[in-house]
Order: structure tokens, then C-alpha cells, then sequence
């Protein structure tokens, strides 16, 4: 499946050099979905790999900005087919060279975002970028939105697949789980913490 979709993404980004101004909406919106399930299929790549001990990262050096331009063209547009509002907020002086595994902190985030806009009726959904406090070197995401939320004891069953749905807020929106299962497991891989409130 990796195959067509990266012959999508490169078609997509050809239309969308070449295209009229007024079709540009449209293939943003083909490119943002686009884009969506090839961080999935990459995702279910590296859940097989991991249950052979075989996960690797691949650290690099990027600059932040180009991060949340990927993660503004998957989400953002997410956000607004349901009426919600989505922003990227950071400080100033944040760090904007970042070394990591990129991709696997873009699926990270995308993991998550798309999750909090499955579960958000109405409102916004906010990323926000902060300098960690006990380390100076170090970024804090945090993802914020004005969904319903829920009881504290059920965040324990947040890491267990297919055991979402048992918890659900009770509205049309269901999943197995397993977005927030494979960012967790990826949170771990890159010696990171995690934590839901």
C-alpha cells in the first residue's frame, strides 16, 4: 500500500504546482488525506517491526517550522470538514532546530491531533509548543482541545487497543484505539513521557 500512496503524494504535489488557484482547496484537501494514510500505513510498518524487535530510529536535524507545515497540511484541514478550528501556538523563543526521529514525531502528533478532532463536536483543537521546564534542551507538545474529556479512570485504558470503543463519550465517533496505542509505543522508542489530563 506504501507504493500508490507515495505515487499520490508525488501526483498530488505536481497538481498542485500546476494548478489553477481556485482548484487549490480541493487538492490540498487530496493531499492532506493522502498524506493522512501513508503516516498510518507507516505506522502499522512500525508496529510490525517493533513486535520484532526490529524498530530502529533515525535521528535528524530539522528545523520545527517545516514540522508544523506537515502538520498543519494533515490536520488543519481535518479540523475545518468538521467545523472545528485548528492552530499551532508556540513561544518565541522555543527551540527551532530539533534532532529526532522527524517522521516518527510527525506521526506522533498526527496520531493525536487526528484523535482529539474525532472526539471534539465543536470548538478548536490547539498544539501547543513549549520549552521543558526540568529540561531546558527539550520541547514540551501538549494538545489541547474542548472536547468532552474524560474520567480519570479511564486514561489507564487510553494505551489499549480496540479497548476504546468500550469507553467511548457515547457519541457517532468510535475507534479501536490504536492511533494513541502506536504514538505511545513511538513516545517510548524516543525516550519521551507522556501524559493525559
Amino acid at each position: 500500500i506504501r507504493t500508490p500512496l507515495n505515487v499520490l503524494l508525488g501526483f498530488t504535489k505536481m497538481a498542485k504546482e500546476k494548478a489553477n488557484p481556485e482548484c487549490l482547496p480541493e487538492i490540498e484537501v487530496c493531499q492532506a488525506i493522502t498524506k493522512t494514510l501513508a503516516i498510518m500505513s507507516n505506522s502499522f510498518l512500525d508496529l510490525a517491526q517493533h513486535w520484532q524487535n526490529k524498530l530502529k530510529l533515525i535521528t535528524e536535524s530539522f528545523s520545527i517550522h517545516s514540522l508544523l507545515k506537515d502538520v498543519n497540511l494533515i490536520v488543519k484541514i481535518q479540523a475545518e470538514l468538521k467545523g472545528l478550528k485548528f492552530r499551532a501556538d508556540y513561544e518565541e523563543e522555543i527551540i527551532t532546530l530539533l534532532e529526532c526521529d522527524r517522521n516518527r514525531l510527525l506521526h506522533i502528533l498526527t496520531h493525536l491531533l487526528l484523535n482529539a478532532i474525532k472526539f471534539t463536536v465543536r470548538g478548536s483543537v490547539t498544539l501547543s509548543i513549549t520549552k521543558d521546564i526540568e529540561y531546558p534542551d527539550s520541547l514540551t507538545f501538549a494538545i489541547i482541545d474542548t472536547g468532552m474529556g474524560m474520567n480519570a479512570d479511564r486514561v489507564e485504558y487510553l494505551s489499549n487497543s480496540f479497548l476504546e470503543d468500550k469507553f467511548s463519550t457515547g457519541g457517532a465517533e468510535h475507534s479501536a484505539g490504536l492511533g494513541i496505542s502506536l504514538a505511545q509505543l513511538l513516545i517510548k522508542y524516543m525516550a519521551s513521557e507522556n501524559d493525559t489530563r
